[in-house]
């Protein structure tokens, strides 16, 4: 997906796509495929006066650094107002949206699943662990007691086992996973 946007005097070229591609590897001349991969497409350039003065991959929204007088913004190395990056970062995320094919949406989908599901049954295992424990202690006394019991246990060889103690901390993320 390309769009185009002109904002003052300067002209805003956004190029976005996210599809699956079949791949293929070159062995000595053989060309083998090599499956299907989620292949990402993105650029912007900054164009004044009919001449492409900066050329840049598009970044996470979380990368477009402010300077130091907390005005301006970058792309690459062109400074930008805020008004005019806030501008940008909004018609970014409507073309990432808007360029993604329906299979990669898809394959994304079925891997956000899979973590979700990863880390339901990551939240369970502690919350049984915690269970199981005679205290749950908080990260300062479970320091204390990894201390301890490498100490005693192993020597102060702190390359040892170490049983793994669940922590208030852990129970709190376990129960905030299992919340969602």
């Amino acid at each position: 997906m390309l769009k185009e946007i002109t904002i003052k005097k300067g002209t805003y070229l956004i190029e976005y796509s996210k599809v699956m591609e079949n791949q293929t590897v070159n062995l000595d001349g053989d060309i083998c495929p090599a499956g299907r991969k989620l292949v990402e497409r993105k650029n912007i350039k900054v164009i004044v006066n009919n001449e492409t003065i900066e050329s840049d991959w598009i970044r996470p929204v979380s990368a477009y650094r402010p300077a130091k007088n907390g005005g301006t913004h970058y792309i690459g190395c062109v400074e930008l107002s805020k008004e005019i990056s806030d501008i940008l970062l909004a018609e970014i995320a409507k073309i990432m949206i808007a360029g993604t094919s329906e299979e990669a949406k898809a394959i994304e989908t079925e891997k956000e699943n899979k973590k979700a599901d990863k880390e339901t049954a990551e939240a369970e295992r502690i919350l049984a662990k915690a269970g199981k424990q005679t205290k749950v202690k908080t990260p300062e006394e479970a320091k204390v007691w990894k201390t301890n019991y490498i100490n005693l246990q192993n020597e102060g060889d702190k390359y040892g086992f170490v049983p793994e103690i669940i922590t208030t901390e852990d129970v709190k993320w376990a129960k905030g996973i299992l919340n969602k």
